[in-house]
């Protein structure tokens, strides 16, 4: 974990000193907030009958950094907030009928650090984007309901996950007038964010606006 804070520490140093060597470059800061869809590669569900997991609907929300690199080029540091985690349904295969169902979702708060390489073409606004994206992951939830049942029980699953994991985000966007932009983003897990219920990967996509000053 250090070494990976080292090297972002020294990529943001090595961006800020490039940006200064420009012509009059514009560091602009900004904030962004949208809607977070991902799903895991695995739940909790054990048994032939359990469905594969589904998607779950989350917030997210941070700050941004956008530092110009040349005319076309900027790099895009963020740290967000996001909402992860997915649903998961079946019958335990100990269930007395079929009409006894578990439902898993998992409710993962996450703290993200991406790192996004931006084209931009200013006579539109649009751009694409590109790069990695370290998670740390700050807390965790199973909340598990029987439909027989009508309080469902949560419990804290932090445990089982790794503290972070890495993942790489491609999207697009379009800066719009007034300093607000929308940006669509989709990640893609690359390392397992646990391995105690099986080799778990976690992907979303993220849908939202951006102000920038």
């Amino acid at each position: 974990m250090k070494n990976n804070l080292f090297y972002i520490i020294l990529l943001l140093i090595f961006c800020f000193e490039y940006s200064n060597a420009q012509d009059d470059p514009i560091i602009r800061y900004g904030i962004k907030v949208g809607m977070n869809v991902s799903n895991t590669s695995t739940g909790f569900g054990s048994g032939p009958s359990f469905r594969d997991p589904k998607s779950k609907i989350g917030a997210a929300a941070g700050f941004i950094v956008n530092i110009p690199l040349s005319y076309r080029l900027t790099l895009q540091p963020e740290i967000t907030y996001a909402n992860e985690g997915s649903k998961q349904q079946g019958i335990p295969p100990n269930a007395s009928s079929s009409t006894y169902t578990d439902i898993y979702q998992m409710k993962l708060n996450f703290v993200n650090i991406p790192v996004m390489l931006q084209y931009n073409d200013e006579e539109s606004g649009l751009y694409l984007e590109a790069g990695p994206q370290l998670n740390w992951i700050v807390s965790s939830k199973l909340e598990n309901k029987v439909t027989s049942e009508n309080t469902p029980a949560e419990k804290n699953i932090k445990g089982y996950f790794n503290s972070r994991s890495l993942s790489v985000g491609i999207g697009a966007g379009i800066n719009l007038i007034n300093n607000i932009g929308i940006g669509a983003r989709y990640n893609m897990g690359l390392t397992q964010a646990t391995e105690e219920i099986g080799l778990m990967k976690i992907n979303s996509f993220y849908l939202g606006v951006h102000y920038k000053l």
